[in-house]
């Protein structure tokens, strides 16, 4: 895998450390008019999809958008998956120049 694949899964497995570090009252805190913590990670998974969808459209098989009110157990599998799917994109452009 190319390293900066691998940096990209890093950073999603430091994002999964600070996710599961949340409380479930954590979870539902929103700050001003920002959207609550939980769906914070959501909207990552979901900006992963849409760049997916622009640079591989089939690289988005078996993964689905996250609604804001996403458990936090959902929320991590979906990152995790969307993550792979951006890394397996990133090595095959490394790849081919």
């Amino acid at each position: 895998m190319h390293p900066l694949a691998e940096a990209f899964l890093i950073h999603n497995r430091v994002n999964t450390y600070f996710l599961e570090s949340i409380s479930p009252e954590g979870w539902a805190v929103k700050v001003e008019k920002a959207k609550a913590v939980g769906a914070q990670f959501a909207h990552m998974h979901n900006v992963r999809l849409m760049w997916l969808k622009a640079v591989d459209p089939t690289a988005l098989e078996g993964l689905a958008k996250l609604e804001d009110g996403s458990g936090a157990d959902e929320t991590k599998g979906a990152l995790n998956a969307s993550a792979q799917a951006i890394a397996k994109v990133i090595d095959a452009a490394m790849a081919s120049g």
